[in-house]
């Protein structure tokens, strides 16, 4: 399921409310529950204090290995090789399994 909800925010129809509110027009407020004006795949990853403890292990797996960056995050790097797109993915994985956001 890690993998399902990664390419959901890939492609902007995951959970989050920027998505739910701007790209399905499901919900009236596209604002985080920690009261971000916008409930982004950048906020969720990087911002979001609900997640500071899962941000520090998941930052921990991957720093030194790439950039961290939404779009390294989100997509991977065509400049790095399969072993660093996985670590990182498993990263990714491992943070959103932890997070809870999505159950």
């Amino acid at each position: 399921w890690p993998s399902v909800h990664h390419a959901r925010m890939r492609i902007g129809c995951s959970k989050l409310k920027s998505d739910l509110h701007f790209n399905l027009h499901v919900i009236d407020n596209p604002n985080c529950v920690c009261g971000a004006q916008f409930e982004t795949a950048k906020h969720f990853l990087l911002n979001c204090p609900e997640y500071d403890q899962e941000h520090q292990t998941m930052l921990a797996n991957v720093s030194g290995v790439v950039p961290v960056n939404v779009k390294n995050l989100l997509f991977g790097n065509e400049e790095f090789d399969i072993l660093v797109n996985m670590q990182l993915f498993q990263a990714v994985h491992q943070y959103i399994t932890d997070t809870k956001r999505f159950n």
